[in-house]
């Protein structure tokens, strides 16, 4: 009685010691069995005849519908890469939370602005919006330069005077960012306001410039956010005010900035992300530095022993700029700059001098040795790109 189970059992059996048997070899899935794969079949690939159009038809010459071209890639300096040396850039850093927009007031002197981790596309149409709420006319608006002119604003607590006032909304330093300045001129409330004004440098009355200035940054940061945005307001401001070039060859980072915030920021920069600052002289437009890209990963090794960078200036500044090396070059670049000489090379040598020149409406800032030479260019830009990450 139990023979029909045995049969079956035994049926079973040989049936999955053939699949088994088959699929141990290549009867099944190999490159001539059954369910062979196709992976490599284009290895067998070969020319084909080329298309022949017949007798009467108009006949065009075939083109390559997806050429690949040539690929020259350049750097932020305008310099050539080699392909196999190209890194596809990383994303520049954002110091606020994803998502939020960071709203600031800067201050240096007697200057004061707002910063706007936003885009002037961004922030162009709510500073519209945000006279058109208060009720104040706007006599000129000019995208293309950034520019809005207000008419007369009185004041409750003043019935002598009326403002007027001149907003500015240019790129940051940074991309994606904007800045936006105030000046505010005033005249009696009697007299009559003249077509053509002279607008001051300094706004006649700070007191009014900061209401406006901290009202408008108010409305912005609840206003603002990363989702709206106007086509009109894409190009306002102009381009970034910072640019890398290439100056008589040497790796430049050029600032767009007054002359004092030019070498402010930039002597922030000089204290961050491996740099130390440890000497400096305003005057000469010069700063003595250090660099340890290693020094914010210091543990409990270095504790023990010594090593990088020294606290102090090895040599004060204006010891080591009377020791700069006596190369025509040298002595070209530093033949404007006060209290330097050429000598012999001063013990512990070591470090950068960071050169912030001033010209007009633009600062061109460059790093050389602690001789005043210039240092291998890869060098340099890495260096510089680092000062412009940490600009303000």
């Amino acid at each position: 009685m139990y023979l029909p189970f045995l049969c079956r059992s035994l049926s079973i059996t040989g049936i999955l010691a053939c699949v088994l048997t088959f699929s141990g070899c290549t009867a099944l899935y190999g490159d001539k069995g059954i369910f062979r794969g196709k992976s490599k079949d284009y290895l067998e690939a070969g020319a084909i005849r080329p298309m022949v159009v017949p007798k009467g038809m108009n006949n065009r010459p075939l083109v390559e519908l997806y050429e690949i071209p040539n690929v020259s890639p350049r750097d932020e300096f305008g310099d050539l890469i080699g392909l196999e040396e190209y890194e596809v850039p990383r994303p520049v850093a954002i110091n606020t939370e994803k998502g939020k927009v960071g709203v600031k007031l800067q201050k240096l002197g007697e200057h004061k602005w707002i910063f706007l981790n936003a885009s002037t596309s961004q922030v162009w149409p709510r500073t519209q919006n945000f006279f058109s709420q208060f009720g104040i006319q706007v006599l000129v608006s000019n995208p293309a330069i950034g520019l809005i002119e207000t008419g007369d604003v009185a004041f409750k607590d003043d019935d002598a005077t009326k403002s007027r006032f001149r907003v500015f909304i240019e790129k940051g330093v940074h991309p994606e960012t904007t800045e936006v300045h105030i000046l505010q001129i005033e005249r009696p409330a009697d007299q009559v306001a003249n077509t053509d004004i002279t607008w001051p440098e300094i706004s006649h009355n700070v007191k009014r410039e900061r209401q406006l200035l901290d009202e408008l940054a108010n409305t912005l940061a609840t206003n603002v956010n990363n989702n709206s945005a106007s086509l009109l307001g894409q190009n306002v401001g102009g381009s970034l005010k910072v640019e890398f070039l290439k100056d008589k060859r040497e790796p430049t980072m050029r600032l767009r900035l007054f002359e004092e915030r030019a070498r402010a920021t930039v002597a922030h920069a000089l204290e961050r992300d491996g740099f130390v600052l440890w000497d400096e002289s305003v005057d000469k437009g010069l700063y003595y530095v250090g660099f340890d890209p290693d020094a914010d990963k210091q543990g409990m090794f270095s504790r023990w022993f010594k090593g990088g960078l020294p606290k102090t200036a090895p040599h004060p500044i204006n010891t080591l700029v009377q020791h700069l090396a006596a190369d025509e070059e040298v002595q070209n670049k530093f033949a404007e700059v006060d209290g330097v000489a050429y000598g012999e090379q001063l013990p512990k040598s070591i470090g950068f001098l960071v050169m912030v020149d001033s010209s007009g409406k633009t600062t061109d800032v460059v790093v050389r040795n602690a001789r005043g030479q210039r240092i291998a260019p890869a060098r340099a830009k890495e260096l510089l790109r680092i000062i412009r990450k940490n600009l303000i």
